[in-house]
């Protein structure tokens, strides 16, 4: 916004004095110049909020403002951390994940888009009325367990149990 601009929001009077030099002027100068900053950032919220195109230290805010809160330790870790780019495709696709949450689909398309192909969920009814659910992973992920872990958690319906195995392998992890 600049001076004329804020100028023409007040009343008449204070239009009448703004003239070239005046006080008024250089005070609706100075306004305009600490508006710009701000301006600017509305702007480009549309690109901010965007997991597809924002800048790499926005990742970890628009991951907490998904409610993908217990993904936060492997967005923000040095090693075996979520790719970048695989990271943004999952924030991307967190409507419609969360949309189906509580289903394999979304457990399945999420640990699909974080680590690749490969996964499979075998249900089995537990005794007592409870379930519980195999999750199948290739071999390759082994040493990303601890985020197939935190997905199946975010994503699982909450009465449901789980294990995770790794195909090919004798390798397996329980669910606490």
């Amino acid at each position: 916004m600049n001076a004329e601009q804020i100028a023409n929001l007040l009343p008449e009077f204070w239009q009448e004095d703004a003239t070239d030099g005046s006080p008024q002027q250089a005070l609706f100068h100075v306004m305009s110049d600490m508006l710009t900053p701000a301006e600017d950032q509305i702007d480009a919220i549309d690109i901010t909020l965007n997991p597809l195109k924002c800048p790499a230290h926005m990742l970890p805010f628009l991951t907490r403002m998904l409610g993908l809160d217990p993904l936060l330790p492997f967005v923000m870790a040095r090693e075996n951390q979520i790719d970048q780019a695989a990271l943004r495709l999952l924030l991307q696709d967190t409507p419609h994940l969360l949309d189906q949450r509580g289903t394999q689909g979304a457990v399945i398309r999420a640990l699909t888009i974080a680590l690749g192909p490969g996964f499979e969920i075998d249900e089995i009814a537990a005794l007592a009325g409870g379930f519980h659910v195999i999750v199948k992973c290739p071999k390759h992920t082994q040493n990303s367990a601890a985020l197939i872990d935190a997905i199946i958690w975010l994503l699982k319906p909450a009465h449901v149990t789980h294990d995770i195995e790794w195909k090919g392998t004798d390798a397996q992890s329980n669910d606490p």
